[in-house]
């Protein structure tokens, strides 16, 4: 498909670091389109996490007002489309002065319907078993990872830890943490990690512990199989739709004991060259699901297969 026009497109979202907006603006930007952001700004804490300053996320635009500031004409920034990611935050006091088409992409629909507050043209969603699948002018379109962020830097057999947990820790993926470290492994888990840091402490981690909300396949699992994890996941059925095999792609288990005794079987007792297969395999799997890749399929759904003018 042709990737050749560049399109105007305003994002919104709520500006926190981890927003999955951030992703899509950076991958929109990647491609060569003109890209401007829109919504509140949180800073650094969210999720009872406290980020470093440096990984903040800033809007061109704070608040509707801000947009129609009389700069905008001098920038000549008209949006030819309006993406908001996964945010209560809507912009129909812009969309009242704008012809262009609206699209949503939702990465909650395993826990919210997205029927409440956004107004859209067209709704991509990140789970296939979610609220509002199979509806008209909706889309099932999963979550993904950044190439500029989420890469190998050290080789799996460098690396000092069995597995790592990053990210927000519930009370399942504790359990799961915990019973790891009660039997020997090496674990590195934690908050307050994302971007780079994220990607350091996953290079150092042989294990990616992946645990599902509600059956969701989580962001986690494409980033750090893009950076060489070998993946413990839960079974969920999004992997199966989208080619992850059992066994071949990851390690899969059912409760927490199972998580903990397949790391300890992974570290103590696979021959090398079964990890090396395993993980060769993921990253073969992960190659094509990138951010960039989400983008173009919302371009092509709205402005036409070739996303022709």
């Amino acid at each position: 498909m042709s990737q050749n026009i560049k399109r105007r497109i305003l994002v919104a979202a709520i500006h926190y670091p981890i927003a999955s907006g951030r992703y899509i603006a950076r991958a929109l930007r990647r491609m060569g389109n003109d890209v401007k952001t829109i919504g509140p700004y949180t800073g650094g804490h969210v999720w009872n996490m406290e980020l470093p300053e440096s990984s903040g996320w800033e809007p061109d635009y704070e608040t509707v007002s801000d947009f129609d500031h009389p700069t905008r004409a001098e920038m000549k920034f008209v949006p030819e489309l309006v993406i908001t990611a996964d945010s209560a935050f809507t912009l129909h006091g812009v969309r009242e002065n704008m012809s262009c088409q609206h699209v949503a992409y939702g990465v909650d629909n395993h826990v919210r319907d997205y029927r409440v507050g956004i107004d859209y043209d067209h709704l991509f969603l990140a789970h296939s078993n979610g609220y509002r699948i199979g509806e008209n002018n909706v889309t099932w379109l999963p979550c993904a990872y950044d190439p500029e962020l989420h890469y190998v830097e050290t080789p799996w057999n460098k690396r000092p830890f069995h597995a790592a947990m990053i990210g927000v820790v519930y009370e399942e993926r504790a359990v799961i943490i915990n019973a790891m470290n009660t039997a020997g492994l090496r674990v590195l888990a934690g908050t307050g990690a994302i971007l780079d840091a994220y990607r350091a402490n996953y290079n150092q981690a042989l294990i990616s512990v992946c645990r599902s909300i509600k059956g969701d396949l989580a962001q986690r699992v494409f980033e750090t199989a893009a950076m060489g994890c070998l993946i413990l996941s839960d079974r969920v059925p999004d992997m199966d739709k989208l080619g992850m095999e059992d066994g071949v792609h990851y390690v899969g288990y059912d409760t927490a004991e199972e998580a903990t005794a397949k790391a300890i079987e992974i570290v103590n007792d696979w021959e090398p060259e079964r990890v090396k297969s395993m993980i060769d395999a993921s990253l073969e799997w992960v190659r094509p699901h990138t951010w960039d890749a989400r983008c173009q399929v919302i371009l092509d759904t709205i402005f036409g297969g070739d996303n022709a003018p």
